[in-house]
């Protein structure tokens, strides 16, 4: 995961499983961005509501094509989210 990302946060690593609060709040102060600035892509969707219900851009991934496709539409929009 380091090879393609910044940072990466681990459940075993920190003590704190998805969807606890904790874990979201520690990603966000890590990548030091408002919820707002942020999206989220899971599969299961308790984390996606969780998440969500943060302020997060959460999306429940559910195939790669759709997931790609959510991407390339932010990709295409990005000046109209605020960072």
């Amino acid at each position: 995961m380091t090879d393609y990302f910044d940072d990466f946060i681990s459940s075993c690593e920190t003590g704190m499983c998805k969807p606890n609060r904790g874990i979201y709040d520690l990603a966000l102060a890590v990548a030091h961005k408002t919820a707002g600035a942020c999206l989220y892509f899971d599969d299961t969707l308790v984390h996606v509501e969780a998440a969500g219900k943060m302020g997060i851009k959460a999306f429940h991934h559910q195939s790669f094509e759709e997931t790609k496709k959510i991407l390339e539409d932010v990709s295409s929009n990005i000046g109209a989210i605020s960072y």
